[in-house]
């Protein structure tokens, strides 16, 4: 039997894993959360959640996706393409204490005035990317968080 504590899958965010023991979060609370062996954080409704860090292949295809995109991007002048270390603050957008890291987003070049440089991105992004893994074990996880992002976009006009 074992003796491993069980991992919980919050019902709002299948595709991470509720950070046991964590308070209450807000995205001040991400932005201030220590590393921890590879994870990956995102609040979602006031709960720190986690993520296991990018695979190998994963990450292959998100930089191959990043090049070609921010190559575009740049070439056009079209605005600022992030890695899956920016976080988006939704709470402008109808989304309180929630932030969320795509693995690849894009926003147009009208919002730079927003961001400031220590803060998280204050917007919905125009385009969010996120690369599908094998490993993820929760084939539901990634069709339920496109539909977070989709709902946070309708927020944002």
């Amino acid at each position: 039997m074992s003796t491993a504590p069980k991992r919980v899958i919050p019902a709002f965010a299948p595709w991470a894993e509720a950070v046991p023991g964590a308070p209450l979060a807000t995205v001040d609370t991400l932005l201030e959360w220590p590393d921890d062996n590879g994870y990956r954080f995102e609040v979602v409704e006031r709960a720190l959640v986690r993520m296991a860090g990018t695979r190998p292949q994963t990450g292959r295809v998100t930089r191959r996706l990043f090049r070609a995109l921010d190559s575009y991007v740049e070439t056009h002048s079209l605005g600022t393409v992030t890695l899956p270390d920016d976080v988006y603050d939704l709470e402008k957008t109808g989304q309180r204490d929630t932030g969320l890291l795509p693995d690849l987003g894009f926003y147009p070049s009208a919002r730079d005035k927003l961001v400031e440089p220590r803060r998280p991105l204050p917007f919905a992004l125009d385009l969010a990317m996120e690369v599908a893994g094998r490993l993820s074990g929760r084939p539901t996880s990634t069709p339920r968080r496109a539909a977070t992002w989709r709902r946070e976009q309708r927020w944002c006009g």
